[in-house]
């Protein structure tokens, strides 16, 4: 009975630790090549604790890590294949952002890495105020 308990709190201090780190884990990063070519790159991201991902990409197709963690996202950058030759697309940068959704899009015959915009973030909220304490439970 008693290792049968102590199993028991094992299980549960390691599904604990499951959803502690699942709670502490940014969405991860997903890339759409809008393009008709063929794409590889990398994603780099803030900390040295994390591990950059590498992706290769077909045309119209789409690409999702497998892990991610706590780690901030510095760089998208990507390489495409055009007619044979790799042309490089205008990376997405930045000091490091928790956002995960980007894309490779082509205008005007260039190419650039963008974050996708779900319009959401964007949404016009109004004046933001804090509630009365009486109503906070």
């Amino acid at each position: 009975m008693w290792q049968a308990s102590i199993f028991d709190l094992s299980k549960k201090l390691n599904l604990m630790t499951y959803k502690q780190r699942n709670i502490m884990a940014y969405p991860l990063v997903h890339i759409v090549n809008s393009t008709d070519h063929n794409i590889s790159g990398k994603v780099n991201y803030a900390s040295a604790f994390c591990s950059d991902d590498s992706f290769t990409i077909g045309p119209k197709g789409e690409w999702t890590a497998s892990s991610r963690g706590a780690c901030l996202v510095t760089q998208v950058y990507a390489d495409v294949n055009v007619a044979g030759k790799s042309v490089r697309a205008t990376p997405y940068t930045s000091s490091g952002t928790s956002y995960s959704e980007f894309a490779v899009i082509e205008t005007a015959g260039s190419f650039s890495v963008t974050r996708v915009i779900t319009g959401v973030e964007d949404i016009d909220v109004g004046v933001l105020e804090a509630e009365p304490a009486e109503l906070q439970k």
